[in-house]
């Protein structure tokens, strides 16, 4: 069945359209256009139109554009409409009218990015279920995944992002979530905001379009969670709770072992205890939050649990990897913990913790180093430098002795760190890379984090890839 009729396509954002056609899916990409794509030419960092006969050669049916591109011929199928993002917005309301199953938006300082895919693993379980691809969570990339949601999908599930107040607002009235949840409020985007209660309130927009009689789920943990009850309270619907604290889906504790988590917890007096293949506290409140949508929508709690087992955390979310360091020696290796996507106080602490927590696991009979290489936190505000200089305060970083910093934020962080430690401070991640071979010994747990921009994936491709016998 097709995705879009030329028909649906005109009903839905009122352009002239050419040609009479259908379309499989959607794209705003010509390097992963897929034949039989609708082509949007979205004008961002480069102009969309200035590859609408690129998507063509590609192999795309049709493009919507705002004007038709020099160099096209006359009657190639298109739909031109003034305005195109505002048309793909039209076309996500179109796709949400008429959508007929339950749809969960997730938003979240950290997290939400790791439990949208742990949803979508168990929902998959099941019904047919349509999640947002990677952290397509913006002004474009909601109505993009709204566009693409297929009309027979039973279970819909989006991440909505921010920068600023109002934005989630707007993610929330064009996707009328059935389930609303809020994974964290941190310390980030400081630059827009003043303190956590605003980031908590522009959070809670997600509640603005909450479908009647909806479902808000939060993290009970969160420092101004009264802000966002007192802002759900205007709401008619319910309101779930999960976290370590009191909560209605309560963390009770977990056990690392050698590549996976023992988790337990409890919800209305039934106990539950069940595995993760991953590592990590924060994963494991990840796993109730995904409980407890499953238990609001009604479905089998028991399959859900069995599901887990088929999910993974996505690379540079604490993927945990063992490198081998001589390809002529299998017992010479060290530990990574690729956490290098993104980075704030809060998502640091929890690697910093995971860190601790691998390295007194049983897996290791023999240990080496605790090495945290730690890139650039941004968007912390006008107190990032200060930020920066109290990570070296943290209890958690006790018997760390091996710090490699990258930026000039962590440049804060390597002026106080105490000289009898070992310590280097690079400008970039590239500098470091290029050192990296001889600071990451047998035995030895690293720990890759940075904020995107700081390019600590380099980093984690340099070390996956190191060898003595090359």
């Amino acid at each position: 069945m097709s995705l879009w009729t030329s028909e649906e396509i005109k009903l839905a954002t009122d352009g002239k359209v050419i040609g009479e056609w259908v379309v499989d899916g959607i794209s705003i990409d010509t390097r992963n256009l897929v034949k039989g794509d609708l082509f949007i030419a979205l004008k961002d960092k480069r102009d969309g139109h200035d590859f609408v006969k690129k998507a063509f050669e590609c192999g795309a049916v049709a493009a919507l554009v705002s004007h038709i591109p020099s160099g096209l011929s006359g009657d190639s199928n298109i739909v031109l409409v003034p305005d195109v993002l505002q048309a793909l917005q039209n076309m996500a309301r179109f796709s949400r009218k008429r959508f007929q199953g339950k749809l969960i938006a997730i938003t979240g300082s950290v997290g939400k990015t790791s439990t949208k895919e742990m949803l979508k693993t168990v929902l998959n379980y099941q019904g047919k279920t349509h999640a947002s691809e990677k952290s397509f969570n913006n002004h474009w990339g909601v109505p993009l995944t709204l566009a693409r949601m297929p009309s027979k999908t039973e279970y819909a599930i989006l991440e909505l992002g921010m920068n600023k107040s109002g934005e989630i607002r707007q993610h929330s009235l064009l996707s009328k979530p059935h389930i609303a949840l809020i994974t964290s409020v941190n310390m980030v985007h400081m630059s827009s905001f003043k303190n956590l209660g605003e980031i908590a309130l522009a959070k809670s927009e997600i509640f603005d379009g909450l479908v009647e009689n909806g479902t808000a789920i939060v993290n009970s943990d969160i420092e101004p969670l009264e802000i966002v009850k007192k802002t759900f309270a205007d709401c008619n619907g319910l309101l779930v709770t999960f976290g370590k604290n009191v909560a209605d889906w309560k963390l009770n504790n977990i056990k690392t072992n050698d590549h996976s988590i023992s988790v337990f917890a409890t919800q209305n007096q039934n106990d539950f205890n069940f595995e993760l293949i991953s590592l990590g506290e924060h994963f494991a409140l990840n796993s109730l939050a995904v409980l407890a949508v499953v238990n609001s929508l009604k479905l089998d709690l028991a399959t859900a649990i069995t599901s887990f087992k088929s999910w993974r955390p996505l690379t540079g979310r604490a993927d945990v990897s063992i490198v081998n360091l001589n390809d002529d020696d299998p017992n010479s290796y060290f530990s990574l913990i690729d956490d290098s996507y993104n980075s704030n106080p809060t998502s640091l602490k929890a690697g910093i913790v995971l860190l601790n927590n691998l390295y007194e696991s049983k897996a290791f009979k023999e240990r080496g180093n605790k090495i945290v290489i730690l890139g650039d936190m941004l968007e912390l505000g006008e107190e990032e430098e200060t930020i920066h200089q109290e990570i070296a305060k943290w209890p958690e970083l006790k018997g760390v002795r091996h710090f490699y910093l990258v930026g000039s934020l962590m440049k804060n962080l390597y002026d106080i760190l105490p000289n009898h430690i070992n310590k280097m401070w690079f400008e970039s991640s590239t500098e470091l890379s290029s050192k990296m071979i001889k600071l990451v010994n047998n035995n030895d747990i690293v720990l890759v984090k940075g904020s995107k921009k700081s390019r600590m994936s380099e980093i984690v491709t340099m070390l996956k890839n190191i060898s003595v016998s090359d």
